[in-house]
């Protein structure tokens, strides 16, 4: 179908120790050793995260709290983008359009 969009969710796994990994302490603890002087590989880690985030199952409520936790940490990568697409010119280089389709991957 032209024009469309499909939401594909990956399979989750359920598994205690996968699931044990992603409490809030663990996800803090993360966050927080994440390199912030490297956002171009803080934001690669946080792709990586978020896709095996992604593939556990979970309760709901454990999700929300620690999609609130990673949200800061978003938007730190969100403001991270304008300011480096705006300090070159136009045509876009290679390294632009990669770190433009890993934020669209993540968001």
């Amino acid at each position: 179908m032209k024009n469309s969009f499909f939401l594909i969710t990956p399979t989750q796994q359920k598994s205690a120790e996968l699931l044990a990994s992603y409490d809030k302490a663990s996800i803090i603890q993360w966050v927080s050793e994440l390199p912030t002087a490297n956002p171009s590989l803080s934001t690669r880690l946080f792709f990586d995260y978020i896709e095996g985030f992604n593939k556990v199952e979970m309760p709901v409520q454990q999700r929300l709290d620690c999609l609130e936790i990673l949200r800061k940490h978003f938007l730190f990568v969100v403001d991270y983008f304008p300011s480096r697409s705006t300090q070159s010119g136009v045509p876009k280089g290679r390294d632009e359009h990669l770190f433009f389709n890993l934020l669209v991957s993540i968001e």
